[in-house]
């Protein structure tokens, strides 16, 4: 989480820029930007969709393997120390 809190600026303006820049060319009316209009529009949403997954869904998805993890570690340690004769 903390990694995401530092990395949020410059995600976030990195892709807003980009997304920005593709913009003028979406509502593009000529014959020639026909041709890349969808491969703008592929490239802004795709932009938004993994700026939205590096931002919230990896590192929520990092927070609950390492408290999985440390639970699991928790439990075997009181577990072997459990059978240990004092």
């Amino acid at each position: 989480i903390e990694a995401a809190c530092s990395r949020l600026r410059a995600v976030l303006l990195t892709s807003l820029t980009t997304i920005a820049g593709l913009s003028p060319l979406l509502f593009e009316t000529s014959l020639q930007a026909q041709f890349l209009i969808p491969m703008a529009t592929t490239l802004a949403f795709g932009l938004a969709f993994a700026t939205l997954l590096v931002l919230f869904v990896i590192p929520s998805l990092l927070m609950i393997y390492e408290s999985t993890r440390e639970k699991i570690s928790a439990s075997s340690s009181t577990a072997i120390e459990s059978r240990q004769p004092a």
